[in-house]
């Protein structure tokens, strides 16, 4: 059995370490949006995913409008995921398993900030988009998030294998390390998530896995077998 958690591993965009909460979570001003005003194109500039300035962007979106969005784009050639889960409803009587975001108002946009941009100024659902940054406490500055790579196929993976045993949940705070073994990075090495690598940490005296999102929810797989995972 296996369980997943949210924690946060997003860096700033200039490859520092983004530990984000409270405190230090916020969404950036459109900068970007003035600086291309002076040269504002009519057309979206091409999508070149291959580019080496291409990063994942967790963006922030107003109104719980994140589905939407994700057509907008999805449909103009940009890359985007939204985890999803089932959620059970009763609607006139009737019951059923509705797939839903596990996490409101964020959507993950691999592309570059041009191409985002340029959609926020001159489309009206992308203008409810919203980058997210973080303070830089020693200094004051702040700086717009991007996901490595390596975190983001850890988040994809966990997020859409098929969890018919209620594996992977997602909270909303992630839990205390564990005082024996501190935030040890694991990767599963047998089982649906194999490959997966995240932060173990213990939950209600059980062993999980954390895999940190921007915007304090987190991903959790619940370890029953201590041969699945390999410390690294």
């Amino acid at each position: 059995m296996v369980q997943i958690v949210k924690t946060n591993n997003a860096i700033a965009s200039h490859g520092s370490p983004c530990v984000e909460d409270a405190s230090t979570r916020s969404f950036a001003q459109d900068t970007e949006a003035q600086a291309l005003a002076p040269n504002d194109s009519k057309t979206l500039p091409p999508n070149d995913p291959q580019g080496t300035d291409y990063e994942w962007f967790p963006m922030y979106v107003m109104y719980r409008q994140e589905l939407k969005v994700k057509e907008v784009l999805d449909g103009n050639d940009f890359k985007t995921f939204i985890p999803m889960e089932e959620r059970a409803t009763r609607r006139k009587g009737i019951d059923q398993v509705m797939l839903t975001p596990a996490i409101h108002n964020m959507i993950f946009v691999y592309s570059r900030k041009e191409r985002i941009t340029w959609m926020k100024m001159h489309n009206q659902e992308c203008a409810k988009m919203q980058y997210m940054s973080f303070r830089n406490n020693s200094d004051g500055t702040s700086s717009i998030i991007t996901v490595p790579q390596k975190q983001m196929n850890n988040i994809i993976t966990a997020a859409t294998i098929e969890d018919t045993e209620g594996l992977r949940s997602y909270i909303d705070t992630p839990p205390h390390s564990d005082p024996a073994r501190p935030d040890r990075e694991i990767e599963f090495v047998s089982g649906p998530f194999k490959g997966v690598t995240g932060i173990i940490r213990r939950v209600n005296k059980n062993r999980v896995m954390l895999i940190e999102l921007p915007q304090c929810k987190s991903i959790q797989i619940k370890i029953a077998r201590s041969q699945d995972i390999n410390y690294l």
